[in-house]
């Protein structure tokens, strides 16, 4: 029988065999490490609760599989029996460190094991070889350094080096935590325990939308730099872990430029977009489908998941058709000269059945802005209009778009701000510039036609996604009505 905590958590019950663990109904996040390395005590802090997991200075004292039930059940934080030395007898070690392979290898509702590390001692050889057992069996996990207070900045910055340069080729997390300690807050900074309430926050917020579709446009600039590229695709990783549907969609402006001077073939731009000749437009497909796209799939795979890559080709997935641009002859009249823009299109209609295909799998689609025409012609999208239409096919409740520059969330203004005011400030000329109204008409499409809301981060920092799950997150969110 369940015993209630706190108002957000219950205890279930322990489980001290394989029957008696509970059903696999709700994803489940698990925390494993050396006996006495703070497991409980981190459980507690997390539920805000003294007594929730028992704490103890005899290592050990963990015999059970201890499950919490998190918002009426919709995900679960699960306490694993430490490793490695135990004041239990040898027979009982042995049953439940049994009972831990068991639960870690067959239980489908495992979304994520977060192994802890003691700071004072740095990584243990048991802790290699269980860390090994992980990777061996595909199990997906991070690792937390536990009681940094316990240790000089010196100390711990060593430590810290150590396991990442140990762990380098792991794509594994490293996080850092105090469970005792408050350290006074300076602008800028966050005290530990203020981490781990993000954590929560985060991890209670996720589940509210299991069963959703999330269309994630990604930027040149997170995809081109190495830690920002690295925190996304474990982030989209996660997402699908804990029964979010994320699809992504990306451009590759750098990819394009760089081969594009490599090859010496100059570009001219009107109103922000590349004239495309037959030449060009073989050049673009190839640096994103070819280059980009199978970047991020490739980096996805490593990082636990599964994606599979898509252009607008596949399955006819996006139809588009050629744009023009308006350009005036003279500044001192009215005159507007209408120019082809070659293989530049705008997409008509999107196929969502192999999405939908792709969704009830556990694969993640990551789609590159190329689309074909009624002819066979192929056509380079923008990215945003891309990513819009497609939510509006598969009725996504989020778009979240990363801005490159940061310019959009300058520009805007304030947090949230509904489709009605939005174009108001573009009509009175408060909001400017040809490419970005663009990118915005594109995002109210998608809040209008599909009620659903478009966050814009500062793709220049490293789990911004994440940060859509607190209250105080610092995206511009895009909706429907205030």
């Amino acid at each position: 029988m369940a015993r209630q905590i706190t108002s957000s958590c219950n205890f279930i019950f322990g489980a001290s065999d394989m029957k008696s663990l509970p059903d696999e109904s709700a994803p489940e996040i698990a925390f494993a490490g050396r006996s006495n390395v703070g497991k409980s005590s981190l459980i507690n802090l997390l539920i805000n609760s003294k007594k929730a997991a028992r704490v103890s200075s005899k290592p050990g004292c963990t015999r059970q599989i201890n499950f919490y039930s998190m918002y009426n059940d919709k995900f679960r934080l699960v306490d694993l029996p430490g490793y490695g030395y135990s004041h239990a007898g040898k027979e009982e070690i042995i049953q439940y460190l049994n009972l831990i392979e068991y639960y870690l290898i067959q239980r489908k509702n495992l979304r994520r094991v977060f192994v802890l590390i003691d700071s004072k001692v740095g990584l243990k050889e048991i802790d290699k070889d269980f860390i090994y057992w992980l990777i061996y069996n595909n199990i997906n996990f991070n690792v937390v350094l536990t009681k940094i207070d316990k240790v000089s900045q010196k100390s711990l910055d060593a430590i810290l080096e150590d396991t990442q340069k140990w762990i380098n080729n792991e794509n594994v997390s490293i996080h850092q935590i105090s469970i005792r300690i408050k350290h006074k807050i300076t602008k800028g900074e966050v005290s530990f325990e203020q981490k781990a309430e993000i954590l929560l926050e985060v991890l209670s917020n996720i589940p509210s939308f299991v069963g959703e579709t999330f269309v994630i446009k990604c930027g040149s600039v997170t995809i081109s730099d190495e830690t920002l590229f690295y925190t996304f695709v474990h982030n989209v990783v996660l997402l699908k872990q804990l029964g979010i549907n994320p699809v992504i969609v990306h451009d590759g402006e750098y990819e394009i430029n760089s081969v594009l001077k490599m090859l010496g073939m100059d570009s001219k731009f009107v109103n922000g977009i590349r004239l495309t000749d037959k030449d060009t437009i073989k050049i673009i497909e190839m640096a994103l489908c070819g280059s980009v796209n199978k970047k991020i799939v490739q980096h996805i795979n490593s990082a636990g998941g599964s994606a599979i890559g898509l252009c607008g080709k596949d399955g006819n997935l996006i139809k588009a058709e050629k744009i023009s641009a308006t350009l005036k002859e003279d500044r001192s009249n009215n005159i507007e000269k209408i120019l082809d823009m070659g293989f530049i299109g705008r997409p008509t209609e999107i196929n969502p059945d192999i999405l939908f295909f792709i969704e009830e799998s556990d694969f993640i689609p990551v789609i590159a802005p190329i689309g074909h025409g009624k002819n066979g012609e192929t056509y380079h999208i923008d990215a945003d209009s891309t990513a819009s239409t497609i939510a509006i096919a598969v009725s996504a409740s989020k778009m979240i778009t990363f801005s490159d520059t940061g310019e959009e969330i300058d520009k805007i203004g304030g947090r949230k701000i509904s489709v009605k005011n939005l174009n108001a400030s573009i009509d009175c000329g408060k909001i400017q510039g040809e490419k970005f109204i663009r990118r915005l008409m594109a995002y109210t499409k998608m809040v209008e036609e599909c009620a659903g809301v478009v966050h814009i981060v500062d793709g220049r920092i490293p789990n911004i996604m994440l940060d859509l799950f607190t209250e105080n997150n610092s995206s511009i969110s895009i909706v429907s009505d205030l």
